[in-house]
């Protein structure tokens, strides 16, 4: 067990708790949720790669986009730099660990009370694919492993089970 502990002026915080034991896969989540992803890149770095350091980190996967997405936006070129920052700032953070970068999934919009595929979700994957690329990562591609253009309408329609929800 591990308890990496932080003193600021008398006053003790701790990060994490590790009650690992054994061989094995353990798997750990940093939850981000509502998040684009770029604001990883303001963990502080020591107390990470201490955290790494404890943990041996052997992979790190990260998955965003939904909410960078924008209705009729093309260019990701932005999002793409401040991820690429990111990517930088987590391999110092954790320099033993690879990274996966799990690309978008498919998503529906509704459009004058239709629902449609959105049509945004390629120009994203293709940034992402890029940052993959740029940064040397391993990427998975979850909107063509689901089934691509319009996957997500039929997961909510047409699969028995239903594969996803409408939200």
């Amino acid at each position: 067990m591990s308890i990496p502990i932080i003193s600021l002026k008398d006053q003790k915080k701790i990060y994490f708790l590790n009650f690992e034991n054994g061989d094995g896969v353990y798997v750990d989540n940093f939850a981000f949720r509502g998040s684009t992803g770029t604001s990883l890149s303001t963990l502080d770095s020591p107390l990470m790669q201490s955290i790494s350091d404890s943990l041996n980190y052997k992979l790190l996967i990260i998955q965003y986009g939904l909410n960078v997405l924008g209705a009729g936006v093309t260019d990701y070129k932005n999002y793409q730099k401040a991820m690429e920052r990111t990517i930088d700032h987590l391999q110092k953070c954790f320099p033993g660990a690879s990274i996966l970068l799990v690309g978008m999934t498919d998503k529906g919009i509704n459009e004058n009370g239709k629902w449609i595929a959105d049509p945004a979700v390629p120009f994203i994957l293709n940034h992402q694919m890029q940052i993959a690329q740029n940064k040397s990562l391993a990427f998975y591609s979850l909107y063509h492993a689901m089934g691509g253009e319009g996957s997500m309408l039929a997961w909510v329609n047409d699969s028995t089970p239903r594969l996803a929800n409408k939200d």
